[in-house]
């Protein structure tokens, strides 16, 4: 499973998203995006997600942190 997080360093919900795949053990590849905002709208525009976090595993949009947090209880981050 590839996990890819784009993020900013004080955003709350990004937290929380990086806390689920930290307790699941699960790798994931983030992108802080604090200085980066020009690259944060086209993530957005690509990912069609307008707030952070943008969460993507296996190369499809999850969402954003709640998201996350619904896939996670529902056992699709499991192995």
């Amino acid at each position: 499973m590839k996990i890819t997080l784009y993020t900013t360093s004080t955003c709350p919900h990004c937290k929380r998203a990086k806390a689920i795949l930290n307790e699941k053990g699960l790798p994931f590849e983030e992108h802080v995006m604090d200085d980066a905002q020009s690259d944060l709208a086209a993530a957005k525009a690509k990912w069609g997600h307008h707030t952070v976090p943008i969460v993507i595993i296996d190369g499809k949009l999850i969402g954003g942190g709640s998201e996350l947090a619904e896939y996670a209880a529902a056992g699709k981050l499991d192995s």
